[in-house]
């Protein structure tokens, strides 16, 4: 009897978005492999049916493991995730952003995978200053910004005849299930902890900078969405709500849904923070005709505090 089940391979299933994913998946009829080293602090436990394989992306040894195993679906999330530690070490954040894909792509064309999924950042487009389109300039001001364009620029010109390939630019994404421990990336999950331990909010930089916050339910929507997609092109989308939140603003609501006054300290920026950015999520919304909006910052902060 033939297996119905597909397989996918999800690099960086161990952290907020990769797990968040998987969970979801694990509702339909998918053969969950993942692929993470563990370095982020997020040890949690798999349902049964997921198959964990210990490594790094940089090293392509980490894929012989997989070699016996066809592929329908390859998500790649694994990487550095922050643009402070970008700085701190921009060659590991090479490695684990431009190496890695390398290596990704590669195992993707001996495999002849369908669907390849990379989540890019909104830290390609560097300092816009506005409500940014898929076909806008890309200037990153970021080592973080810049391997993530080099790593779009590298899936672009790699010739996979048999895949189509999708790249995902997120936005602020948040959501309950974050790393309580990274005070490098994530900013509603860092103040959502400082205020926790501490009853105060340490800000890196001016409270009159925006984002645009994505809910960590509309995320994994989208890329499940984006699974679906059998074009062999390559496509590229915003994950993003279209909506502008300033600093002071975000601080000044989860004050309200704590019903907490907690001190707020603002103290010098890190190198790289994009001053003010928010996406325009109609491309992809028009491409899978979705008519809802995605979940209000006020909907969302609730169900994450």
């Amino acid at each position: 009897m033939k297996n119905k089940f597909k397989n996918i391979l999800i690099t960086g299933g161990a952290g907020f978005i990769g797990f968040s994913l998987i969970k979801e998946l694990c509702k339909s009829k998918f053969n969950i492999f993942v692929i993470d080293n563990f370095s982020t602090g997020y040890n949690k436990k798999f349902p049964k049916n997921v198959h964990l394989f210990k490594g790094n992306c940089k090293n392509f040894s980490t894929f012989e493991k997989l070699k016996k195993y066809s592929f329908d679906h390859v998500v790649h999330l694994a990487g550095v995730s922050s643009v402070e530690a970008s700085f701190d070490d921009p060659v590991s954040d090479a490695n684990s952003n431009i190496i890695s894909t390398l290596n990704v792509l590669k195992f993707v064309k001996e495999k002849k995978v369908k669907n390849f999924i990379f989540s890019s950042s909104m830290c390609v487009y560097g300092d816009l200053n506005k409500n940014v389109r898929e076909k806008d300039k890309t200037i990153p001001i970021s080592y973080y910004g810049i391997s993530k364009l080099t790593s779009e620029e590298y899936i672009k010109f790699y010739s996979l005849p048999h895949t189509t390939k999708v790249v995902l630019r997120l936005f602020n994404v948040y959501g309950p299930g974050s790393d309580k421990k990274n005070t490098k990336h994530g900013m509603v999950g860092i103040y959502l902890n400082q205020i926790n331990k501490n009853n105060k909010v340490v800000v890196k930089g001016k409270l009159n900078r925006f984002r645009d916050f994505i809910y960590i339910d509309d995320v994994v929507y989208l890329i499940k969405k984006c699974m679906a997609i059998r074009n062999k092109n390559y496509n590229v989308f915003n994950l993003c709500t279209s909506k502008k939140t300033y600093v002071k603003d975000l601080i000044k609501k989860i004050f309200e849904i704590k019903n907490k006054n907690p001190k707020i300290s603002v103290i010098k920026s890190t190198p790289g923070d994009q001053k003010g950015i928010y996406g325009n999520n109609k491309k992809i919304k028009n491409f899978f005709k979705i008519k809802k909006n995605m979940t209000s910052i006020i909907v969302g902060l609730k169900k994450t505090v």
